[in-house]
């Protein structure tokens, strides 16, 4: 799996060597199956390297969320060196870290299966079974979409209105609310 990510065999020999190889190449192995982009695989590959140097000190995946946190919080990262040479922003790697861990950690089965409180779940469900067996959108696009979505649904329950009530005007506030909060321009135009 390693061979087919990267093209060099120097990072192929070291992703191989690292901790859990056989654990990230079968979840790399699934990111490619459901269809996530070369660059994302990429991504989850470099990130799981880390994770799994970072968690070997607990001697198995069996480690609770609180831990990977603790892992992440604790790491200086100075081994990380430069990204792009550009001095590495530990906020963002920290977060990525959580992330990538948690998710490779569901696939294993050693987390439980994270039960977000979103509100509306069954019509999501229903729309993201839609835009994939009648649409045929990829699996990656699908949970690129329940994922603005289910943001989207998690600032219209505020509203305390049915789902069958929403209005132009609500997508509009509520795309007027992220560019408050920060959000540029081609996040807004994403979301809507």
């Amino acid at each position: 799996m390693f061979e087919r990510i990267f093209k060099r065999r120097y990072y192929v020999v070291r992703h191989a060597a690292a901790p859990y190889a056989e654990e990230r190449k079968r979840y790399l192995a699934e990111c490619v199956r459901r269809g996530d982009a070369r660059i994302t695989v990429r991504q989850k590959a470099k990130e799981l390297y880390w994770v799994a140097c970072k968690l070997s000190v607990y001697g198995d995946l069996h480690v609770t969320a609180e831990q990977i946190r603790a892992a992440a919080r604790d790491c200086d990262w100075k081994d990380r060196g430069l990204a792009g040479g550009h001095k590495i922003n530990r906020r963002t790697i920290r977060k990525r870290f959580v992330v990538y861990a948690e998710q490779w950690l569901r696939y294993l089965g050693y987390l439980p299966p994270q039960q977000p409180l979103v509100p509306f779940h069954s019509q999501l469900e229903q729309f993201c079974r839609w835009a994939k067996e009648e649409r045929g959108f990829t699996d990656a696009t699908v949970h690129q979409y329940f994922k603005s979505i289910r943001l989207f649904l998690r600032w219209y329950e505020k509203c305390d209105r049915a789902l069958s009530e929403v209005q132009l005007h609500d997508v509009d506030a509520y795309l007027a609310h992220g560019g408050a909060q920060g959000w540029r321009r081609v996040t807004v135009s994403n979301m809507a």
